[in-house]
């Protein structure tokens, strides 16, 4: 379900939006699901970055196979789904998400993930769709980021992606259902929401496992830099076997 060219285009520009979108009624349980795990933990309304902890079902989903089909063709073939999570924006105030890149935040070793963003709704320029640097993933490099006061963002890390000399930023507008496909390298993030319009969506991470999920270094990521701390995370196998001999995968429950 991805095309030659939309294939180069992940590969040129870092990101890319499948034809293949979900169902108006998943759309609709998905949201469900959703809404019920923010409501459980009130605290969190804006940003949930473990779903799978408080939304089981959710996983369900990251592994439907005409999901998985797309992710293969950036990761390879044997997968671990190590997080699900809610970016979400409430109408009137939902914050920012500042610049960064992915891989700031994640205890993979090689670096190595393909995110799955989905909309819940309609993701606009007016409501805070992501917004990329396309082509800033191109280097593989991690460009340093600083730690800033995350009470009115989403996230606590931060780089100035002009300041590294990329020209241009640009907003990925998709409806409900549609997702983007991107490489942990991009630069990317999102302005805020003062519509009268939500704008919820779920991440989903796929890692090949030829990569090692470093619990110890989420630990130490966690005491230095102050993010969540990923140290205990389950990895679920999405499909085939661990192939660096260093993760455990679970099998997604029934």
């Amino acid at each position: 379900m991805i095309t030659n060219q939309q294939r180069t285009h992940f590969h040129d520009q870092g990101w890319v939006v499948p034809d293949w979108r979900l169902s108006a009624q998943r759309v609709s349980e998905l949201r469900a699901l959703v809404e019920t795990a923010l409501a459980d933990q009130p605290g969190k309304r804006n940003y949930l970055p473990d779903l799978q902890r408080y939304a089981p079902g959710v996983l369900a989903f990251a592994a439907a196979p005409e999901i998985v089909d797309m992710v293969a063709q950036f990761t390879g073939p044997d997968i671990a789904i190590w997080g699900t999570g809610v970016f979400g924006k409430p109408a009137f105030d939902g914050v920012p998400t500042p610049w960064h890149q992915d891989g700031q935040y994640w205890p993979i070793r090689p670096l190595a993930t393909t995110s799955v963003w989905l909309a819940l709704d309609d993701a606009t320029r007016a409501n805070g769709c992501m917004r990329v640097v396309s082509g800033s993933h191109r280097p593989r490099e991690l460009y340093t980021h600083r730690t800033v006061d995350a009470s009115k963002l989403t996230l606590n890390q931060e780089l100035d992606w002009q300041a590294l000399g990329f020209d241009a930023e640009e907003p990925i507008e998709i409806e409900a259902g549609q997702m983007i496909l991107f490489d942990l390298y991009l630069i990317h993030g999102s302005q805020g929401n003062d519509t009268s319009a939500q704008r919820r969506a779920i991440t989903i991470r796929y890692m090949p496992t030829t990569s090692h999920f470093d619990r110890e270094l989420a630990a130490r990521q966690h005491q230095e830099m102050a993010v969540p701390d990923l140290s205990k995370r389950i990895l679920y196998r999405a499909r085939g076997t661990d192939r660096c001999g260093l993760n455990e995968l679970v099998d997604i429950p029934s």
